[in-house]
C-alpha cells in the first residue's frame, strides 16, 4: 500500500492533476502491449529488421525490458494453449486481444512455440545483470530467426565426410610401395655410429671456448639480479595502490546536484520525480554512487536504460567530462571521511602542484 500512495505522489508530482495511462505505464516501465503483438507478428512473419525496431522502440519508451519479456511469454504460451487445444478459456485477455490472438495462432505450429518459449523464458536473468540493455532480446530475436535457417542449410554439406574414406587407402597404400625402403634406412644408420670419434674431438675443443664464454653471462646474471635490490622505487608503487583514484570530486557532484535535478525537471519530469531523495555518496573513478533512499524500487526505476541515459548525460555536462553513476541502497556505500579529506586537500594548488612534480599521490593525512 505504502507503495501505491509513493507511484501516486510521483505521479501527481511529475504531471500535476490530470494522470494518463501512458504516464504510468512509463512509471512502472510497463510496455505497451501493442508492441508484444507487434513483436509477436514480426516474428511469425520472420521479419528481423521489424522485430529489432520493435525492441528498440520499446527500450527507447522507457518500458522495463524485463517486463516486456515476460509479457511477450505470456503471449507466446497462450498462442502455444490456442494450438495445441484451441481452447481459449484457459486464457484470460480481453476480446480484441484474444481475436488477434486466434489469428495469430492459426499462422504457427506447436513445435515453434516451444523453440521461442524456451528461448524467451531464459531472458529474465539476462535482461537483469547484463550492462548492454536490450543486447539480449535482440540476440534472442536474430536467434529465432535467423539460427533456424542456419542449422536447416548445414544439413546440405553432409556428402563432404565421403572424401576422408577415398583418401585414406590411397595413403595407406603408399606406405605398402615404399615397403623395400627399410634395408637402405638400416644402412644409413651404421655410419652415424662411427660419427662419435669426430663429436668427442670437438667437445675437447670447444671445452676451452667454453670456458671463456661463461664470463659475460656470469657478469650479466650479477647485474641482473643486482638491480632489484639497488632500485627502491618498488615500494611506493605498491602502496600507491591504495589511492583515491576518483576524477570528480564529490564536493562538485554536490555542488552542482540541485541544478542538474532542475535541469532534467525541465526535459523530465517523470525522472525528476524519480530522484526524489536521491543524493550521491561517493565516487568511484568516474563514477558517481548515489543513494537511493526509498529502497531498492526506486532504485530499478532509475536503473532503466532510457532513464540512466538521460541521468548520465546531465551528469557529464555539469561536469566537464564523461560520467557514469550507478545506485546502491546501502549507505555504507558512503565516502569514508579520510578519502573527503584528502578530496578536500587536492583543492590546494601547493599541493597540486607537489603532486604533479613528484607525481606523488596522497594515502593519509597526519594531524598534528
Amino acid at each position: 500500500m505504502r507503495d501505491a500512495i509513493s507511484i501516486l505522489d510521483q505521479l501527481i508530482a511529475g504531471s500535476g492533476d490530470v494522470i494518463t495511462l501512458a504516464q504510468v505505464q512509463s512509471l512502472l516501465g510497463a510496455a505497451d502491449t501493442s508492441n508484444v503483438g507487434a513483436l509477436v507478428n514480426a516474428l511469425l512473419d520472420a521479419d528481423v529488421q521489424t522485430a529489432l525496431q520493435v525492441v528498440n522502440a520499446t527500450a527507447d519508451s522507457g518500458a522495463d525490458l524485463r517486463q516486456f519479456a515476460r509479457d511477450l511469454v505470456d503471449r507466446l504460451r497462450a498462442l502455444l494453449l490456442l494450438c495445441a487445444s484451441n481452447d481459449s478459456s484457459a486464457i484470460d485477455a480481453p476480446a480484441e486481444t484474444l481475436e488477434e490472438m486466434q489469428q495469430q495462432a492459426s499462422r504457427t505450429h506447436v513445435g515453434q512455440l516451444v523453440a521461442w518459449l524456451k528461448l524467451f523464458s531464459n531472458l529474465d536473468f539476462q535482461l537483469k545483470n547484463s550492462p548492454y540493455g536490450q543486447l539480449p532480446l535482440e540476440l534472442a530475436v536474430v536467434e529465432a530467426l535467423v539460427a533456424p535457417a542456419t542449422l536447416a542449410a548445414a544439413p546440405a554439406r553432409s556428402p563432404a565426410p565421403a572424401q576422408p574414406a577415398t583418401t585414406t587407402p590411397q595413403r595407406l597404400a603408399q606406405p605398402a610401395a615404399s615397403q623395400p625402403r627399410p634395408a637402405p634406412r638400416s644402412e644409413e644408420l651404421v655410419p652415424p655410429v662411427a660419427a662419435p670419434h669426430p663429436v668427442t674431438h670437438p667437445p675437447a675443443g670447444e671445452a676451452s671456448g667454453t670456458h671463456e664464454s661463461p664470463g659475460p653471462p656470469a657478469r650479466a646474471a650479477a647485474e641482473s639480479s643486482a638491480a632489484p635490490v639497488i632500485d627502491p622505487a618498488s615500494p611506493p608503487e605498491q602502496v600507491i595502490e591504495v589511492e583515491d583514484d576518483a576524477v570528480f570530486l564529490l564536493e562538485d557532484v554536490e555542488a552542482v546536484w540541485d541544478q542538474l535535478k532542475e535541469d532534467i525537471r525541465a526535459v523530465d519530469k517523470l525522472i525528476y520525480a524519480q530522484l526524489d531523495g536521491v543524493v550521491p555518496i561517493n565516487v568511484e573513478d568516474r563514477t558517481v554512487v548515489l543513494l537511493a533512499t526509498k529502497g531498492e524500487w526506486q532504485r530499478q526505476k532509475l536503473e532503466i536504460e532510457r532513464t540512466r541515459r538521460r541521468i548520465e548525460r546531465e551528469l557529464t555536462r555539469a561536469l566537464g567530462s564523461q560520467c557514469f553513476f550507478r545506485v546502491t541502497v546501502d549507505k555504507q556505500e558512503e565516502m569514508p571521511d579520510i578519502k573527503k579529506q584528502i578530496q578536500h586537500i587536492r583543492r590546494d594548488e601547493l599541493v597540486r602542484s607537489a603532486l604533479n612534480i613528484f607525481d606523488a599521490t596522497i594515502i593519509a593525512i597526519d594531524k598534528p
